[in-house]
């Protein structure tokens, strides 16, 4: 009897072979994957939709199709091809000209920032290593730019990740319990009637001692874009590290022109932590065993989403399960103290079943269920 994984490993190996006897090699999925890819998240800004949903499917599609066909085709050593990738992900950015906040007569500086970022990020692309510093710290800068051009003000926002993390934050440094009611917001409270809920801190415990310090700057988000400056720091490790050494460079570039970045940090959303944790975890793990452990265990307890991430990794290496299991251990034992000051069911509640919760109720019960239940 055929294995499930071995049917579908034959399924995308036919699947690659008739793409590139088509004509249409691997890079043309990879390009889709990446392009449909911005606009299914940016949509919406994180909501769930329809067509969002249908996006991010088209998306992991062409993924697979990419990465069944990608074994035999030599497009990944050409330059023209990053460059092509990066300046379609780029334009995503342009999406920002809309940003729900509101960018007013600012315009301008957005779209100049978001061309210039997409040329100087594709001229680095298209450079060979030795001569691409320039290009990739002027889009570095430009990068930084963009996200300083898009935020909404400093110290205060009007979103509930935002104003949770804040409360946890607060409530940590006042020796208080990150997981009480810690914030308040406008929810609607039954279809008709909209009303203010108390909040409780919903993800891991490691995210209000990583955002204080930011949070003891003047505003949390700061430790944002620390994280994802680590992130690229640590795809720039993880990809020296691969069959491509000589395109590190490009990854980098391509990490920076995506348009994931200032929403996350705008947004204030916790998962930069997670994939910072993430990606060192990979980076460090041939060389630093026992620091990539860390890095994983950091990840874990950002949000509990960090296990479904890991399931490919878990189902598909022997050494990475041990890993993610001495990680886990890690992580227990580092939030078990939370738990026992809050109660275990209502910080398993907090952490894991408002994640589990259906997004239509997920405001709701995060405030009201969460503190009736209390």
């Amino acid at each position: 009897m055929t294995r499930p994984s071995a049917a579908i490993s034959a399924a995308l190996s036919r699947a690659g072979h008739r793409t590139r006897a088509e004509g249409h090699p691997a890079v043309v999925a990879c390009l889709a994957s990446l392009t449909l890819l911005g606009p299914a998240i940016l949509l919406n800004i994180g909501d769930i939709s329809t067509p969002a949903m249908l996006l991010v499917l088209l998306a992991l599609g062409a993924a697979l199709l990419a990465l069944a066909g990608a074994g035999r085709s030599p497009w990944d050593q050409r330059a023209w091809v990053w460059v092509a990738i990066i300046v379609l992900v780029g334009v995503t950015n342009l999406r920002y000209l809309w940003w729900p906040q509101g960018v007013g007569s600012d315009w301008p500086v957005h779209l100049v920032l978001i061309l210039a970022l997409i040329a100087a990020a594709a001229g680095a692309a298209a450079l060979p290593a030795h001569r691409a510093g320039w290009a990739l710290a002027g889009a570095a800068i430009l990068w930084l730019g963009l996200i300083a051009s898009t935020w909404p003000s400093w110290g205060s926002a009007n979103i509930d990740v935002f104003q949770a993390i804040s409360g946890a934050i607060g409530a940590l440094l006042h020796g208080g319990n990150p997981y009480g009611p810690v914030f308040s917001y406008l929810a609607p409270i039954s279809p008709t009637r909209w009303g203010t809920v108390t909040g409780h801190f919903a993800y891991g415990p490691i995210v209000p001692v990583l955002a204080s310090l930011g949070w003891l700057l003047g505003d949390l988000r700061v430790m944002s874009v620390v994280a994802i400056a680590s992130t690229l720091a640590g795809l720039w490790v993880l990809a020296r590290q691969g069959s491509q050494p000589a395109s590190a460079h490009r990854i980098v570039a391509l990490a920076l022109v995506s348009p994931f970045t200032v929403a996350m940090v705008q947004s204030a959303w916790v998962e930069v932590y997670l994939v910072a944790g993430v990606v060192w975890w990979m980076a460090l793990c041939h060389h630093r065993r026992a620091w990539s452990v860390v890095a994983l265990a950091i990840a874990l307890l950002v949000n509990a989403i960090t296990l479904v991430v890991l399931v490919p990794a878990f189902l598909w290496s022997r050494r990475a399960r041990v890993e993610i299991v001495i990680a886990a251990g890690i992580a227990v034992i580092v939030a078990l103290p939370f738990a026992l000051v809050t109660g275990v069911g209502a910080f398993v509640y907090d952490v894991i079943g408002i994640q589990l919760a259906p997004p239509a109720c997920r405001r709701v019960t995060r405030g009201a269920t969460g503190t009736v239940s209390r």
